[in-house]
């Protein structure tokens, strides 16, 4: 993943772009029109791509882009959040046994049942 860093804006941090591959100059797979005023990349990618875990692969600076735009070149996998996401939906997308209780598979208690039972 690229990010850039518009270090003389306070709109700093702009325009995610997906890499898919070891090629960091490779084709784009995804750019994401989102920018957000921040601190640190960590707090960009908390915001944004939460589901990442992400090391930074190289950090090129601003003086390359006319002192304007720096970028953060970030190697990014899913994380555990992620990776349980997926998990749910596989789960909830499975075709689950259908359920059709009988009658006498209810239990109802009254209030005072309820209260006895304490």
């Amino acid at each position: 993943m690229r990010i850039q860093d518009w270090v003389n804006k306070t709109l700093n941090f702009r325009y995610p772009t997906i890499i898919i591959g070891d090629d960091p100059d490779g084709e784009v797979w995804q750019k994401f029109e989102v920018g957000i005023p921040a601190y640190t990349v960590d707090y960009f990618m908390a915001v944004f791509f939460p589901w990442l875990d992400w090391e930074l692969h190289e950090y090129i600076g601003a003086e390359n882009y006319y002192n304007e735009v720096a970028e953060h070149v970030l190697e990014i996998k899913l994380s555990e959040v992620g990776r349980s996401i997926l998990a749910l939906e596989d789960f909830y997308n499975s075709d689950l046994p259908p359920f059709h209780p009988d009658d006498h598979d209810f239990v109802l208690w009254s209030d005072q049942d309820s209260h006895d039972e304490m």
